[in-house]
């Protein structure tokens, strides 16, 4: 089902469309009144009562799609014009794109911080203070409060940049994790990623089995 902005546009577009064909045949309607006194077609004019019931309805759609925004303009639009109704629905259009990129940074954020919550459970079984561990946990604690404050909604730009930053750690546990699944030509380039990221200390733990995650 489409979303419902995108059916109030269309919607629009097709009003306007036929507002414009209304606008011709009611100029030749003016022409004929002026020259040969003759009526407009009882047709044309059933056609202008629906013309307004419908421009009617798509206001109504437009306010409350705009109020379930909490746009300031829905408090106090009076919508007389089809111009107005597309101002204001340009302004729905625009508050249900930036509601739509907030909701898939948020599915981002939630990737990323599913990875770096087991990062932060992982121990190592010999050194609980293993520092090349506690130094990766650390970056794992700044990274995720960058992505946690971060305000942009270049949805493709963040995005690819989380992705980016999370990799090595989800190397990290596909080492700890995944390693019955992962060939031995896939686990070298795990090996190698992890050990450039955080250094060679730990991807050799990882390689050993010296590293688990502890149960929540």
């Amino acid at each position: 089902m489409q979303p419902k902005h995108i059916a109030l546009q269309r919607q629009i577009a097709s009003l306007a469309k036929w507002f414009s064909e209304l606008a011709g045949r009611l100029a030749q309607v003016a022409t004929d009144l002026e020259g040969a006194r003759t009526l407009p077609p009882e047709a044309l004019v059933r056609e202008l009562d629906e013309a307004r019931r419908e421009f009617s309805a798509l206001c109504a759609g437009v306010l409350d799609a705009a109020r379930a925004f909490s746009l300031p303009e829905a408090q106090t639009a009076t919508i007389t014009s089809l111009s107005q109704l597309e101002q204001l629905m340009m302004a729905v259009s625009e508050a249900a794109d930036a509601e739509e990129k907030r909701a898939m940074l948020a599915e981002a954020r939630e990737a990323a911080f599913a990875v770096f919550d087991r990062i932060l459970r992982m121990t190592h079984l010999d050194d609980p203070k293993f520092p090349a561990l506690i130094a990766c946990q650390a970056k794992a604690r700044d990274i995720g409060r960058a992505i946690a404050d971060s305000t942009s909604l270049d949805v493709d730009v963040q995005r690819t940049a989380w992705a980016d930053a999370v990799r090595p750690f989800s190397d990290l546990l596909t080492m700890v994790e995944g390693r019955e699944s992962v060939n031995d030509d896939s686990w070298i380039v795990l090996e190698d990623n992890v050990a450039k990221a955080f250094g060679r200390p730990l991807a050799v733990a990882a390689t050993r089995s010296r590293l688990l995650i502890r149960k929540i």
